[in-house]
């Protein structure tokens, strides 16, 4: 049992559940000469001088040496190696010493340490005050390869270590610690938030990252540092230090080989980066530091797919930029201004809450702005564009291809793609250009497109699409919308609402959708379609329709009873004064009278699917007719068809 005294004092808990739950609650005292020079603890290598102990070999001390000066880099312990059973100053020897046991003599178990306030083993018969860790060497896991970093033989050691500064198991309750919510068993059980990991404390019997990716081997992908919570841990006892005040840039492993190893990066000054450039696998890279509380407690592994190694970030460290490989990528940023680029393939890169530069680069991307003032540049590739609430006042720029500007908030998007300068869009006051589509939300957008082929999608709302110039796709969506194709060769549709849909010039496919659409072909040669329930087809102009079949509109679902053609805001004859009606004759040909007069003829061609009806228009005094109106399918029309 650890007791605390003035040698190993109590260990102060943080109210962080999972950080509390690895702190055993004594520690080392380095405001005393207890076994070395204040601020260290010294450390040494058991031999064959006592009974039951090996001796160490070069390489295997080495290991030991390396996780020591990997821990250094966290907190502020100096660890100085003596030699075994050296006296440090009467009546203290060095302050913990490590043996090469048989793995039988610790009940089958890879490592045993003792903690903090332990009863050392030979204070009783020597007056040793040393406390031990005992290592088997008769096991694969103290082999040359897997004392390496990335080895579990490296890792076993960094866990026993970590016992040995007062660390406990987040699957038991050692000392005054707890268990990691949800945790039942040793292995294979990750808890409630999924933190008994090693990925996220190297205090965890399951090794890596097994949730994702399972161990490849025992000599590489596993755990090389004390990982976030871990890091939490060990600060809290004994503070912090400082680490790596340059630039780093960290790379991730492209593949599972010796040197793949996972580490938790402890980086307090600089500018820096993570990093998977040239590498040809999918990579996550997360900028998140753990915020040691609930799923992301122990940080966001950030590794190459398939490939066990990578990285987390430690509480309260800051990495600036992250850095795509050749494949499709996934970049996530944090709440200070981030540089991420996604370079090869089609990458998804999402922003925090900084005023973040991001780069698709190659590849159709997709990119997502956060909280701040964000410059984001599509690249290459046909790129999607994402803007939601609270976005700031981004500058987007589109590249080459077709890229599309989608919001997904709760305001409504108004957006014009033919003006470059600043413009609110109800996200902001953006600067956007270089983009041909926009996909709006469930409230009233206004999109207006640009001399580019756009698409433009309504969705949820009544929302108003103007294509402007180029072949454009508009679609309405729920709602009650105003659809308005421009110039161009359009395609429109209107969707669940009573939709008011204009072609506009241009030849024109129009679908009115499942509302009580009112549908307007323009100029050009029309396909109109109003779907279900009784739809309005309208003509605003003599030349909204061509004067022979070939040039003439065609309606391809006209139901009598239900559907209107609405001819009335034509001057049916421009030989008497005033706006006049037309005249319905049914199957009579027109005449030369001088009332403007319409007519239809029926086609019984061969093949039902080529019948059809023609509407014939006359506004003067010739029999000429000067406007054709297509039906498809066979109809006895009346006057109560017309809107005349």
């Amino acid at each position: 049992m650890s007791v605390a005294n003035n040698f190993y004092p109590g260990a102060s808990f943080t109210g962080h559940e999972y950080v509390d739950g690895l702190i055993w609650g004594t520690s080392w005292n380095l405001g005393t000469s207890v076994g070395g020079p204040s601020g260290t603890i010294t450390y040494s290598f058991a031999d064959s001088s006592v009974s039951g102990f090996v001796d160490f070999f070069d390489h295997e001390k080495q290991a030991f040496r390396d996780a020591l000066a990997v821990i250094e880099q966290y907190i502020p312990i100096n660890f100085v190696e003596v030699n075994f059973l050296a006296p440090q100053g009467t009546p203290y020897y060095e302050n913990i010493s490590w043996g090469l046991v048989p793995s039988e003599d610790i009940g089958g178990a890879l490592g045993f340490h003792q903690v903090p306030g332990d009863t050392p083993p030979y204070e009783q018969d020597f007056g040793i005050s040393t406390l031990f860790g005992l290592f088997a060497y008769d096991t694969p896991l103290f082999s040359p390869s897997a004392l390496a970093k990335g080895g579990e033989g490296f890792a076993t050691i960094l866990h026993e270590i970590m016992h040995g500064l007062g660390l406990a198991h987040p699957h038991d309750e050692g000392g005054s610690s707890t268990i990691f919510d949800g945790v039942t068993q040793e292995f294979d059980d990750y808890g409630i938030d999924g933190q008994n990991q090693a990925v996220y404390t190297i205090m965890s019997y399951n090794s890596g990252y097994p949730e994702v990716v399972p161990l490849p081997s025992f000599n590489f992908g596993g755990v090389a540092s004390p990982m976030a919570l871990d890091i939490a841990a060990l600060q809290a006892i004994y503070g912090t230090t400082s680490n790596k005040a340059g630039h780093s840039v960290y790379s991730l492993k492209g593949t599972n080989a010796p040197g793949t190893y996972w580490e938790a990066i402890w980086d307090t000054g600089g500018t820096d980066a993570i990093t998977a450039a040239g590498l040809g696998k999918s990579v996550r890279i997360s900028l998140k530091a753990a915020d040691l509380e609930g799923k992301d407690a122990g940080g966001t592994p950030s590794h190459a797919s398939g490939v066990s190694g990578g990285y987390t970030i430690a509480n309260g460290v800051i990495i600036e930029n992250a850095f795509g490989g050749n494949a499709s990528d996934f970049l996530y940023g944090n709440e200070v201004a981030n540089l991420m680029v996604g370079n090869g393939g089609h990458d998804f890169i999402a922003s925090g809450a900084g005023n973040d530069t991001i780069k698709g680069s190659t590849g159709n991307d997709i990119l997502v702005g956060g909280q701040g003032s964000d410059t984001i540049n599509g690249g290459k590739g046909h790129d999607n564009f994402v803007v939601k609430d609270n976005d700031g006042n981004d500058t987007i720029t589109g590249g080459t291809g077709i890229d599309t500007l989608a919001f997904n908030g709760s305001s409504a998007a108004t957006v014009n793609l033919s003006v470059t300068t600043a413009q609110n869009t109800g996200y902001g006051s953006d600067t956007i250009s270089l983009v041909e589509n926009a996909i709006g939300t469930d409230q009233d957008d206004q999109f207006t497109g640009n001399d580019q082929a756009n698409t433009l999608v309504g969705n949820d709302g009544n929302d108003s699409l103007d294509g402007q110039l180029g072949a454009d796709l508009l679609r309405g969506g729920f709602g009650k919308d105003t659809i308005n194709g421009g110039n161009g060769h359009d395609t429109l549709k209107g969707g669940n609402g009573a939709d008011i849909v204009d072609g506009g010039i241009g030849n024109d496919t129009i679908f009115g959708g499942k509302g009580t659409d009112s549908i307007t072909g323009g100029a050009g040669v029309d396909t109109m379609t109003g779907g279900e329930k009784a739809d309005t087809f309208v003509f605003n102009d003599i030349t909204d329709s061509g004067d022979t079949e070939a040039l003439a509109d065609q309606i391809t679902d006209f139901t009598q009873g239900e559907d209107k053609i609405d001819l009335s805001a034509i001057d049916a004859s421009t030989v008497l004064a005033g706006d006049e009606s037309f005249v319905f004759n049914g199957e009579t040909p027109i005449g030369t009278a001088d009332e403007g007069e319409i007519y239809f003829v029926k086609q019984d061609n061969a093949g039902t699917e080529n019948d059809q009806t023609l509407i014939y228009v006359d506004i003067d005094n010739d029999s000429d007719a000067e406007m054709v109106i297509k039906l498809t399918g066979l109809h006895d029309l009346t006057a109560n068809d017309f809107i005349l």
